[in-house]
């Protein structure tokens, strides 16, 4: 019997022994024939060498000569990719072997209007991971969080890692972006990942057009993957500190809404944040 066929687009930059791992995870899926698409960043660690050992039908390499940014090296390899799905993983992500099978089968057999699916994303303690299932963070939550109220009123929270597990499929605002299958008419119709972002909430900005032109987000608890995180951030802390905190304003000035009359008072706490961040990172 012919296998279903799953294009992995892949985003690279410096994550070093951790992106091999990655993609022998990847081609070690059972059910299904798939095929990496790596976007490397104007890495400089040797990161991609190894791609060398593999043929054109296993690995796609695209070496950038500048560092593009996430959104746009996303969208290169989605241009590359075929099929009606299209999965997008972090390099410092780890797939079980039955992983991606069993996520492109929940996808198949929808009969809803879902644009992109998420699994459950592990530590590697095998704890959750913050964000694989999450409500759209807006400036009052956000806030709340900065100064702490999300301890004493729960409904601020908008990550749902102290949730119970659901039994099954469920609806979410979001996902994670360290592992999306993306609904490729969902893709064509929202116009991609938005290349104004340079790192950090591309995913959140991705998942809100998604619901604007009436696509589902859905999380599919039952399917695992262990992420590291950080890996590549690791190695230009201080840009992504940058990044984030810029990505974060960004996000709130387009999707806050009545909530915007509170970025006078969050826009100087978030610099705060960021500034307390790179300390640490000299300190």
């Amino acid at each position: 019997m012919l296998l279903p066929e799953l294009d992995v687009v892949i985003v690279n930059y410096n994550a070093g022994d951790t992106l091999r791992l990655c993609v022998e995870s990847v081609l070690a899926s059972e059910g299904v024939r798939v095929r990496c698409i790596i976007i490397d960043n104007a890495s400089v660690d040797g990161s991609t060498d190894f791609c060398l050992e593999y043929s054109a039908a296993q690995i796609l390499l695209v070496s950038n000569s500048d560092n593009v940014g996430f959104s746009s090296a996303v969208n290169q390899g989605i241009a590359l990719s075929e099929g009606d799905w299209v999965m997008l993983l972090n390099p410092d992500t780890t797939v079980f072997a039955s992983s991606l099978q069993e996520l492109l089968t929940v996808a198949q057999k929808t009969t809803a209007r879902v644009g992109a699916l998420g699994c459950l994303v592990r530590n590697p303690d095998m704890s959750e991971q913050r964000g694989c299932r999450r409500d759209i963070p807006t400036p009052a939550k956000v806030l709340a969080h900065t100064v702490g109220l999300h301890h004493i009123f729960p409904f601020l929270q908008f990550n749902h890692t102290d949730h119970p597990l659901p039994s099954d499929v469920q609806r979410v605002e979001a996902i994670s972006g360290s592992c999306m299958l993306l609904n490729r008419q969902a893709y064509n119709e929202i116009g991609g990942f938005d290349e104004s972002y340079f790192l950090h909430f591309e995913d959140l900005d991705y998942c809100v057009r998604l619901h604007a032109f009436n696509w589902q987000v859905m999380f599919v608890p039952f399917i695992e993957i262990e992420h590291l995180q950080g890996v590549s951030s690791a190695q230009a802390p201080v840009q992504v500190i940058l990044h984030k905190h810029r990505s974060m304003l960004r996000f709130f000035y387009r999707y806050g809404g009545v909530q915007k009359i509170l970025l006078p008072i969050l826009v100087p706490l978030i610099l705060l944040r960021a500034l307390g961040q790179i300390i640490r990172v000299y300190c």
